[in-house]
Parts: C-alpha cells; sequence; structure tokens
C-alpha cells in the first residue's frame, strides 16, 4: 500500500469501490476511477498496530 492511499483511508477519504485480486490482496477504487495501490490484510493489520502505537506514546514533540 503506497503512503497516499493509506492516508487517504485514514483521513476519511472514502473509496468508491474494492477491488479484491486473486492472491487475496485488496485495493481501493476512487471515486474517479483511479485504482489504489494493492494491500494485503496483514498489512492493514500492521498499519492499525502502527497508529495504536503511535496514540499510546502520546503526541510528539516537535520543538
Amino acid at each position: 500500500m503506497e503512503a497516499d492511499d493509506a492516508l487517504a483511508l485514514i483521513g476519511g477519504e472514502r473509496a468508491a469501490g474494492w477491488l479484491q485480486y486473486h492472491d487475496g490482496s485488496w485495493a481501493p477504487v476512487w471515486r474517479d476511477g483511479r485504482i489504489g495501490s494493492p494491500f494485503t490484510f496483514a498489512e492493514l493489520i500492521e498499519l492499525a498496530v502502527d497508529d495504536v502505537a503511535a496514540f499510546e506514546s502520546g503526541p510528539v514533540d516537535q520543538s
């Protein structure tokens, strides 16, 4: 999954549909007809785990 696709999914942009490939991976289909990068269920879980870890670690000091 490319970063732009992941950020769109996390940021609330909703795919118009989903495409499932024969290998079991999925790709978002955007409203303008573009097909995003395919990802596996394992990659989606990894993103979720990373998000939870970042949330639990607290805010990042950007000073």
